[in-house]
């Protein structure tokens, strides 16, 4: 009874991710795709590949990483089916996890052109909550550029978008809450335009978020954490920093989140190298780099080794910050 038994795979998925149970999810709607490739081809079976793929490609973003080949597979399998339906609204969350892949893996111009096809899809379905995803995407691709100004103008639009309530099943179908990556970006954007208090207060802002959405451990609430220790160690404040990557390095390890677990390392060994620890901190950071080229993700590389570099020959206990000169 395969037909019948395929609906039941995807819900099992389903109810997997919301538990956070990311590698049980795989496992449940991978089975679903193989038992759908037995039935003959037609209209109901491209819905039901549409359906298992967009919910397969959040699980595995958050065990694989989002640059992972098998992510990439999952969102181009199902642009096929999204053409034959021809429902705009269900190609919008695929062409979302396409750019993702797209930016993580360092091909900024592609995720920023899907970016734009993401906001006319939006325009053109008047869909507020396709507007709200699709300014995060343009406000990712131009903080990524370098573009602050322009980023925090489009994560505040979308912020003016964000319902809690309305919104929540948006971390299942794109793998975040949009809430909280909008303001855990704001904090890194705010901190680059020179302004560490607002940063820290939008750190305060988005931590409270995750822990109200989601008092249990979750992919979104892991991520929270990552931006609160970006923040700290933005900050210079390596204590907080490293608290805060211990934590979340044993969450990530525990819930297998590949995707955020080479950061969270790497966050770990910046917070060593400014307390003046440089062969831990060194460390740290190749493993954490290692993990994260595991994945296929090469964004923010220099973010982590512009201060390794800058630890190499520095005695113990000295930071870049604190280490003078020699006078000439």
């Amino acid at each position: 009874m395969i037909k019948q038994a395929i609906p039941y795979w995807q819900r099992a998925g389903g109810r997997a991710s919301q538990c956070s149970a990311y590698v049980e999810a795989v496992a449940h709607l991978t089975k679903g795709l193989e038992l759908l490739a037995a039935l003959p081809d037609a209209p109901e079976r491209s819905r039901q590949e549409l359906t298992l793929r967009t919910a397969l490609g959040p699980a595995l973003i958050a065990t694989k990483g989002n640059a992972a080949p098998e992510v990439e597979h999952t969102y181009a399998r199902a642009v096929e089916p999204c053409r034959q339906i021809g429902d705009p609204s269900q190609l919008f969350p695929v062409l979302f996890g396409l750019r993702s892949v797209y930016l993580v893996r360092g091909e900024v111009q592609t995720a920023h052109e899907l970016g734009e096809q993401l906001l006319s899809l939006a325009e053109t379905a008047q869909d507020s909550g396709f507007l709200l995803e699709a300014r995060i995407a343009l406000g990712n691709t131009a903080y990524i550029r370098g573009e602050l100004a322009l980023a925090r103008t489009q994560f505040e639009r979308a912020l003016d978008l964000y319902e809690p309530e309305h919104h929540r099943s948006h971390a299942f179908t794109y793998g975040l809450d949009p809430g909280v990556f909008i303001l855990g970006r704001m904090a890194w954007t705010l901190w680059g335009l020179d302004y560490p208090d607002q940063a820290l207060q939008r750190g305060h802002e988005m931590l409270a978020l995750a822990q109200k959405i989601s008092p249990s451990p979750s992919f979104s609430s892991a991520l929270a954490r990552l931006y609160a220790a970006g923040i700290h160690c933005y900050r210079r404040e390596p204590h907080p920093a490293q608290q805060r990557t211990e934590a979340t390095i044993a969450l990530c390890t525990e819930n297998k989140f590949a995707n955020l677990l080479g950061r969270m390392i790497s966050l770990q060994g910046l917070a060593f190298l400014e307390q003046g620890l440089h062969q831990e901190g060194i460390a740290k950071v190749r493993q954490g780099l290692a993990a994260c080229q595991a994945t296929g993700a090469v964004l923010f590389r220099l973010f982590f080794l512009a201060p390794m570099i800058a630890s190499y020959g520095l005695p113990k206990g000295l930071t870049p910050r604190t280490c003078k000169r020699p006078k000439r």
